[in-house]
């Protein structure tokens, strides 16, 4: 709840009767109670921060060379899995294989969006 004053008026008492609520209060630039009366009823007002950030994490594939992951994806040791006794291990070998090679190619990175 971010407005403090209260937005009902009466000739005996003085109420606050109307919530904004929100969830990041970093996120309202202003907040308050108009002096205009509708009747004896103010209205409540709140502004957005213009700075809203977003941070996403993406794949960055911006210097991402296809020749050079193919090359790198046939000299993967492939052959190893046949070694491996279960089938959730042969799964958790391939994902590590795929991931390791994504993550050289293309990493993970964060970044902060206005």
């Amino acid at each position: 709840q971010i407005v403090k004053q209260p937005t009902r008026i009466t000739n005996i008492s003085c109420t606050l009767i109307d919530l904004i609520l929100v969830s990041n209060l970093s996120m309202v630039k202003t907040s308050g109670v108009s002096s205009i009366a509708i009747a004896d009823h103010f209205l409540s007002l709140k502004s957005n921060s213009n700075l809203e950030h977003k941070i996403k994490t993406y794949r960055d594939f911006n210097s991402f060379s296809a020749a050079d992951f193919t090359t790198d994806l046939v000299n993967l040791p492939w052959m190893d899995i046949i070694y491996l006794p279960t089938v959730d291990d042969k799964v958790l070998y391939l994902n590590e294989l795929i991931l390791t090679l994504f993550e050289k190619h293309a990493p993970i990175k964060t970044a902060r969006f206005t």
